[in-house]
């Protein structure tokens, strides 16, 4: 018996438990994996694995930038689902340019996170969402300087 290994084995494992109609053609079952992807790779990986994963790339972002960096969110309450996003948020004097933004969200795309990753710059955020966020975050990394 000649069994599918690979991501046509994957892509099968999961039409069998009823989630995709069942497609017979490798082109398409390379097609559906890839738009699935993510998907597939956070069932396998822990919460944990996830999150320090995101954390590492924002902290290593933000260097030695006076700073405060926040999980917020569904994952800070631990009420994440399957199609949560990850909520970051960067409270700054100022000091921090724009494209230290920029570098760190093109980082969180290029990488494995199986999840999307919004990265707030809480200078110009709603005040609303700010002292939320402040009341309710969960602080990852103060790099304020006294």
């Amino acid at each position: 018996m000649n069994l599918p290994v690979g991501i046509k084995a994957i892509v099968l494992n999961i039409t069998r438990m009823g989630k995709y109609k069942l497609l017979w053609n490798d082109a398409t079952l390379g097609r559906m994996y890839l738009k699935k992807r993510k998907h597939i790779m956070a069932s396998t990986v822990s919460r944990e694995d996830i999150l320090e994963q995101v954390r590492d790339i924002v902290i290593k972002g933000m260097k030695d930038n006076n700073a405060v960096v926040y999980l917020f969110g569904s994952w800070a309450r631990h009420e994440e689902k399957r199609t949560s996003d990850i909520d970051v948020a960067v409270a700054h004097d100022g000091s921090i340019p724009a494209d230290i933004f920029v570098n760190i969200r093109e980082n969180l795309e290029e990488s494995t996170v199986p999840y999307r990753v919004d990265l707030v710059d809480l200078l110009h955020a709603d005040p609303i969402l700010v002292k939320k966020i402040r009341e309710e975050g969960v602080i990852w990394q103060d790099c304020r300087k006294e």
